[in-house]
């Protein structure tokens, strides 16, 4: 029986051996360059020669902002990974942190939300962000990359303008899904022969008395006028 090599994920879940296809995020040392991510369809084993086909910048954003998104991304991604049975992956500066395809989309759309909003609602947008399913995010940069031209370009316009607006208002919770579904109590209806017997009236019912049926008041409303 032949022994199947463990798979040898690069940075953030990216194999090489599954597809070229992979996003980079550059975080240079210091703050005056601006972080960009970067996406790439070829893979040089991490080489610096330029690929016959030239990557894509997808977003830039500056330190601070950077630094609000971060950690949270990076907490979401090493949960998968370690389902994965991998370790733990940390953002390195200085050098290109590889992510896989779907992590770099997904961290793509948090930075499309987050770019040029107001800094106060940045938590609304990492809350809603959180709150969606990975291939709800997918589905997401999709929609907004069919209309992406360049990272300068389109900000204020269409899908990507749409995502700034839902991600920056009415935060979601960030709570399991099954709490927002309350189960209902369990009613005992009470069956026809369990009637407790103290309660069944016995005996002769009265009977209503008949009398003359009471004759409504004949007249015009202008009588007594």
């Amino acid at each position: 029986m032949i022994a199947r090599k463990k798979r040898q994920f690069i940075g953030f879940g990216f194999d090489p051996g599954e597809s070229a296809h992979h996003f980079v995020v550059h975080l240079p040392e210091g703050e005056q360059k601006p972080i960009t991510v970067e996406e790439h369809f070829e893979w040089n084993g991490g080489e610096t020669v330029a690929p016959p086909k030239p990557p894509i910048v997808k977003v830039e954003l500056d330190h601070y902002r950077w630094g609000r998104i971060a950690d949270g991304a990076k907490d979401q991604f090493n949960k998968r990974i370690r389902v994965a049975g991998h370790r733990s992956v940390d953002w390195k500066t200085g050098k290109g942190n590889i992510l896989a395809p779907h992590f770099g989309k997904e961290l793509t759309l948090l930075a499309w939300a987050v770019e040029d909003i107001d800094e106060t609602l940045i938590p609304n947008a990492i809350a809603n962000w959180k709150g969606l399913e990975p291939e709800e995010r997918w589905w997401l940069y999709t929609t907004v990359n069919a209309t992406f031209t360049r990272t300068d370009v389109g900000r204020d316009r269409g899908w990507r303008k749409a995502i700034k607006i839902a991600f920056s208002e009415n935060a979601v919770p960030d709570m399991p899904r099954e709490r927002f579904v309350e189960e209902p109590e369990n009613i005992q209806l009470p069956q026809k022969d369990e009637t407790p017997v103290d309660k069944v009236i016995s005996g002769p019912f009265p009977k209503k008395k008949k009398g003359k049926k009471k004759q409504p008041m004949q007249g015009s409303l202008f009588d007594e006028l």
